[in-house]
C-alpha cells in the first residue's frame, strides 16, 4: 500500500512538471508583428499586423478558440504592427489596451484613438514600468525612459514586453534599435529563455552583446527575409532560431522547460 501510495505522488509530480501553463504564436504575417499569449484564463495581443493581416488574425484566434482579448499590447504606432487593430477590436471583444508615449501624430494614430473610444475600451499609456500577474505569470511592460531620438525615433519607443513563467521567460522587443538598445545593455530584466529578435532580424552593430546578455535558448523572428547578419549572430551563439516565414511558430512552457515547434 505505502509503495502504491508513493507511485501515485510520483506520477502526480510528473504530470504536474509537464503541465502546460502559457503558450506563445508567433504568426506568419509577413515582416510584421503579432503574437497570442495564451493560459487557461488570459489571452494577450501584442501588435496586430498590417491592415491587410487582420483576416488571418481573426481567424487564427477563432481556430484557437480565443473569443476575447483580455490585454491588447501595441508597442508602437509602426503600420506593420498596428495596421490590423481597427478590425480586431471592431471584431472580437477588447477589455484593456497598453500603448508607449507617442509625441507624433499619424493618420493611423487618429484612427486607432477614435476606434477605441468609440468601443469604449480601456486604454492606458505606459510611462512608466508595469507589471501585471495572472495565474503566477509576470507580465512585465517597459516603456522607453526618454523621447528624444535621432534615428528611428517611433521604433525606439517600443514597449518591451517580458513574459515569466517560473524558470521560463519570453523577452518581446517590439522594433527596438541601436540607440534603444545600447540605452539598455546594463538592465537586469534582458536575460530571457527566448527573445523575439528586435525589428524583423534588421542588421545593428549592438545585437551580438544585446544577445549574449539575453542569453537565450531560442530566438523568432518575424521577417519573410532572410538575415544573414542576425543569424551568423545566433549560430555563433548556439541559440535556436526560427523565421515566421516558414509558418506560425507555436512556443510553449511548463514553468521549467521551453519548446518551439512550427506548423
Amino acid at each position: 500500500m505505502k509503495n502504491l501510495l508513493i507511485s501515485f505522488i510520483i506520477i502526480l509530480l510528473l504530470c504536474g512538471c509537464h503541465k502546460q501553463n502559457i503558450e506563445l504564436h508567433f504568426l506568419n504575417i509577413g515582416k510584421a508583428d503579432c503574437i497570442v499569449a495564451k493560459t487557461k484564463s488570459k489571452s494577450i495581443l501584442i501588435d496586430t499586423g498590417l491592415d491587410s493581416s487582420s483576416p488571418y488574425i481573426l481567424e487564427y484566434l477563432k481556430k484557437n478558440n480565443i473569443k476575447k482579448i483580455d490585454i491588447l499590447i501595441l508597442t508602437h504606432f509602426d503600420i506593420d504592427h498596428v495596421g490590423g487593430a481597427d478590425k480586431i477590436i471592431k471584431s472580437i471583444p477588447v477589455k484593456q489596451i497598453y500603448m508607449p508615449n507617442y509625441n507624433e501624430v499619424n493618420d493611423e494614430y487618429f484612427e486607432l484613438i477614435n476606434t477605441i473610444n468609440s468601443y469604449h475600451i480601456s486604454y492606458d499609456i505606459i510611462n512608466k514600468p508595469l507589471s501585471l500577474i495572472f495565474n503566477s505569470i509576470i507580465y512585465d511592460i517597459y516603456p522607453s525612459t526618454t523621447y528624444n531620438y535621432q534615428n528611428e525615433e517611433d521604433n525606439n519607443i517600443s514597449l518591451i514586453t517580458k513574459i515569466t513563467d517560473k524558470q521560463t521567460s519570453f523577452l518581446l522587443t517590439g522594433d527596438i534599435e541601436e540607440e534603444r538598445i545600447l540605452k539598455i545593455l546594463d538592465e537586469k530584466y534582458l536575460k530571457s529563455s527566448l527573445i523575439k529578435i528586435p525589428h524583423h532580424g534588421s542588421d545593428n552593430l549592438h545585437n551580438l552583446d544585446f544577445l549574449k546578455l539575453v542569453n537565450p535558448k531560442w530566438a523568432i523572428i518575424t521577417s519573410n527575409i532572410n538575415k544573414t547578419k542576425i543569424n551568423n549572430y545566433l549560430d555563433t551563439l548556439n541559440i535556436n532560431f526560427l523565421y515566421t516565414s516558414n509558418g506560425d511558430i507555436i512556443c510553449t512552457s511548463n514553468g521549467y522547460k521551453l519548446h518551439c515547434k512550427q506548423n
